[in-house]
């Protein structure tokens, strides 16, 4: 059987597993006559994700947290 690993996103400052990553979604209306609208979202697993820790109060990007291997079952 094969085991399980568990891989964790982690504070860069702390090593922290307390993370936030945020999800966003920006709407913009050109209003020109024709009511043409432009959307951007930022998911949860993009780089460019703002994250924070909870513990330390460490933010940027979800591409600044580093990874934690736990190969417990």
């Amino acid at each position: 059987m094969k085991r399980k690993e568990n891989v964790y996103l982690t504070c860069p400052e702390c090593s922290s597993v307390e993370i936030l990553v945020y999800e966003e979604t920006a709407w913009k209306l050109l209003v020109n006559g024709d009511f043409e609208h432009y959307c951007q979202s930022v998911k949860l697993h993009d780089a460019e994700a703002e994250s924070r820790c909870l513990d330390c109060d460490w933010t940027g990007s979800r591409s600044n947290l580093v990874e934690w291997k736990d190969e417990r079952i």
